[in-house]
């Protein structure tokens, strides 16, 4: 069976590069079914980056997993419908998965040193996506990774092109997977938390030259991140988790100034202001993510809400406009406006 047959067409806006739609993911425990993301709804435009936050277990991995789909063997999407470039992709087996990857979509891994093979020279990895995708010759794979290497800032990439990934610096095997990345031109590139473990100077040369790559290559970013700062210096909309809940969304810029879901204001709240003296306790969110398997009833953020009310603990909250452009927020009581949802 051909890609071209397994994949199906869909009325689409061409400038929409991922639409996640009414997306259910649940998982199978032996004879218990515990479903992990719940209605997810969310769209990347063109050159567009998004960042997804929340807490660690809310969910953010999950949900780039199933955009690529690369779940664990007892993960199942159980309803909605993932659109990639204009085409659903929700149900498409996974010979056909595999042309896509790392050609139309392509993943930063979390670490580097667990992605990459240290047994292969790092120029040899970055060719795999090309051998596979692209039909050029020896000699022009080798350019083309060389190329990729100085895109991404390597310096001497010839000598590079041979070394080990043990060979390297932290920072240098993440150039390295973003050269792998873009190898092939994908439309999408997702980064799952592509700042962890690095200093905070190759940090934000990591984070410039994700910029750098929507700037020159118009190329969609999901970016996965529990750190707001991140968000805040890339991203163009954020989406916010919550046990699996996408509870918040809005453009940047709207979403700081204007957090409506009581939740991503405790996570505002929680960022040290360097400009004041603390003479107590910093803020925090009290209580902790709950378990997926035992969900309440209701809103998922109701014990740990200071204005929880009955409606919240029996009627979980869908997103609506909060009046302001391109800004929903899944909340019955949220902050500046008590009407929302009512």
């Amino acid at each position: 069976m051909s890609l071209e047959s397994t994949m199906q067409p869909i009325n689409k806006d061409d400038d929409v590069v991922l639409a996640v739609k009414d997306l259910f993911l649940e998982f199978d425990n032996f004879d218990s079914h515990v479903t992990a993301l719940h209605g997810l709804n969310f769209t990347i435009r063109r050159g567009e980056i998004l960042g997804l936050v929340g807490e660690s277990g809310c969910g953010k991995s999950l949900t780039s997993l199933s955009s690529i789909k690369l779940l664990p063997k007892n993960a199942k999407i159980t309803g909605g419908e993932i659109q990639l470039a204009g085409t659903s992709i929700t149900h498409l087996p996974e010979k056909a998965m595999k042309r896509l990857r790392g050609n139309t979509i392509s993943m930063i891994f979390q670490e580097p040193m667990t992605a990459l093979n240290p047994l292969i020279p790092v120029g040899k990895q970055i060719e795999e996506s090309l051998i596979l995708h692209k039909k050029i010759s020896r000699a022009k794979r080798r350019q083309r990774v060389i190329e990729l290497l100085q895109s991404v800032g390597i310096p001497e990439p010839e000598a590079r092109y041979h070394q080990f990934p043990y060979e390297l610096s932290g920072g240098m095997r993440q150039r390295i997977m973003i050269a792998m990345a873009l190898a092939c031109d994908p439309k999408l590139i997702i980064a799952d938390e592509p700042t962890t473990a690095l200093d905070v100077t190759i940090q934000s040369q990591i984070l410039d030259l994700i910029k750098d790559i929507r700037e020159r290559y118009q190329t969609s970013i999901l970016i996965i991140t529990h750190d707001l700062g991140v968000v805040a210096d890339v991203a163009d909309k954020v989406a916010v988790m919550y046990a699996g809940h996408i509870v918040e969304i809005a453009t940047v810029h709207e979403l700081y100034d204007h957090p409506s879901h009581p939740y991503t204001k405790g996570l505002l709240n929680s960022i040290p202001d360097l400009t004041t003296d603390y003479e107590g306790e910093l803020d925090s969110i009290k209580g902790s993510v709950p378990d997926l398997s035992a969900l309440p009833a209701g809103c998922p953020f109701q014990d740990r809400c200071k204005n929880v009310s009955e409606k919240c603990r029996v009627q979980n909250p869908q997103l609506a406009p909060t009046g302001h452009a391109d800004h929903f927020v899944a909340c019955w009581h949220p902050i500046g406006d008590e009407t929302i949802g009512k």
